[in-house]
């Protein structure tokens, strides 16, 4: 079974994945009802009504749900990021995640004290002191706003489901979206003088290519790219999204750390600028599912129909030839998620840096350095700010500057200009709690890497990434302290 857009692109989110074969289909309202001789279908067995299977699907307008992190025997839940990816037929937290919701969350157990069970949803309204705030079980949640969840207990298939409507659009091209979709309009806030952190959620059931979102100023259809309106002074163009254990950030025109899409049934950060006072600064955020792909350096870009051929998994091929490639959005030009400029130079590099905790399974893998033929030494628009851990645990690989003024922070890339030259990158890794092993390792063109050389700050040890014993898993790193610090260097040619 597969679900395919309007626009004839393949749904990623829903993947009921029947064990056999599916005879009928039926729609009502939101909700699919499949019969057939499956006995199981969206990870919960069927029995059958006397001699037929049947099961009821989550509403394809909601996608499939989110999988809820909880640790063994309930113990190390992880905090998450949430988002309503449609409109929900209840709108209380009971009737959203509680029980309202077939094979959900215990509302018995909302906010309890209880160890093992409990779970709670908290949301951080913009204010003069900007506080985290848990909510009632009663309370509503709106789609365009972002959450926090955190729960003991699983749901019963280990996922989060909604029942709902689709998110209506309330923009369209000729009001300045960029999709011809139409786009769902989300008004960001801050206080007077200051900058003020915005929890948005992602409302559609699919994945939002941030290069994609525009931003409407006081409901001018002249709307502003993330990287223009970060120059004008309304919001910082900077995405962080909490991957569990640490921040995942990018931008709409560095390369990126990490892929630069907002997530399905995820929230977001954007950190609305002093500027956006005083005006209506809306994130048009497009209704057409991303097919980003993340690409390194020097690669080409792939034009549309290969773009959409990507994003379908080799097995529903033959869909091909039912629904043909140019259907899809029309992607255009520059829908590179590298920055076009950076491609275009054949000097042009980077490295990755991945690490991975093998035990608990936290990672990583957001970390890039290299050098740009229009990079700088110091701050530059390739090099994307990362947001401080939100709770522990958390493991986090930083670029630390705080050293770059204005701009000081930790950073998820850090990018020079070319050089023939010695450069040097100084990163950290940070962990809670500590005590662990992790693996560092990293990816890059081989010719860097035998140039390239590891330092530990603390041991002045040297280590080469080429060494065999490390092209496995990685170069193990005990976390014997909050912070390890370490210099990646590359030799002159």
């Amino acid at each position: 079974m597969a679900a395919i857009g309007t626009d004839g692109s393949l749904s990623t989110t829903w993947n009921p994945n029947a064990n056999s074969t599916v005879n009928a289909l039926a729609i009502s309202g939101s909700t699919v009802y499949a019969g057939g001789s499956f006995t199981d279908i969206a990870s919960e067995t069927q029995t059958n009504s006397p001699t037929s299977y049947w099961g009821v699907l989550n509403a394809l307008t909601c996608g499939s749900g989110l999988p809820l992190t909880t640790g063994t025997g309930g113990v190390g839940a992880l905090w998450q990021m949430l988002a309503l990816p449609c409109v929900p037929a209840t709108s209380t937290i009971a009737g959203v995640l509680g029980t309202g919701t077939p094979s959900n969350l215990n509302t018995a157990h909302y906010a309890t004290a209880t160890p093992g069970i409990g779970w709670i949803i908290e949301d951080r309204p913009v204010s003069a002191v900007p506080a985290y705030r848990p909510l009632l079980i009663n309370d509503i949640l709106n789609v365009g706003t972002g959450y926090w969840l955190k729960s003991y207990q699983a749901p019963t298939k280990g996922i989060l489901t909604m029942n709902g409507a689709a998110t209506p659009t309330d923009t369209t091209q000729a009001q300045g979206c960029y999709s011809a979709n139409g786009c769902k309009a989300i008004t960001v806030t801050t206080v007077t003088g200051n900058n003020r952190y915005n929890l948005v959620g992602n409302p559609f059931p699919y994945a939002i290519d941030w290069t994609k979102v525009r931003i409407r100023v006081d409901g001018s259809s002249s709307t502003l790219t993330p990287s223009a309106a970060n120059t004008a002074g309304y919001i910082d163009n900077t995405v962080n999204i909490w991957n569990g254990t640490g921040y995942d950030a990018f931008t709409d025109v560095a390369p990126y750390p990490s892929t630069p899409n907002l997530q399905y049934f995820k929230s977001f950060w954007i950190n609305v600028l002093p500027k956006a006072f005083g005006h209506t600064v809306e994130l048009l955020i497009p209704a057409e599912q991303s097919t980003q792909q993340i690409l390194g350096l020097n690669q080409v870009v792939p034009p549309v129909e290969q773009v959409a051929k990507l994003a379908m998994p080799w097995y529903l091929g033959w869909l091909d030839g039912v629904v043909s490639p140019a259907a899809a959005a029309t992607v255009p030009t520059v829908s590179n998620p590298i920055n076009p400029q950076s491609l275009s130079n054949p000097n042009d590099w980077s490295i990755r840096l991945k690490v991975d905790n093998s035990v608990t399974g936290w990672k990583d893998h957001g970390a890039l350095l290299g050098q740009l033929h229009d990079a700088a030494l110091g701050f530059d628009k390739h090099d994307v700010a990362k947001m401080a851990p939100f709770a522990a645990p958390y493991l986090t690989l930083v670029f630390p500057h705080p050293d770059w003024g204005v701009k000081a922070a930790d950073y998820a890339s850090d990018f020079h200009a070319v050089s023939n030259t010695v450069d040097n990158w100084r990163f950290e890794i940070r962990a809670n709690p500590v005590g662990s092993t992790v693996f560092l390792s990293w990816e890059g063109n081989p010719a860097l890497l035998k140039r390239s050389r590891l330092l530990d700050v603390a041991t002045n040890t040297t280590i080469d990434p080429n060494d065999p014993r490390w092209q496995n898993k990685g170069y193990p790193i005990i976390l014997n302290t909050a912070v390890k610090a370490y210099v990646w260097k590359v030799l002159a040619q």
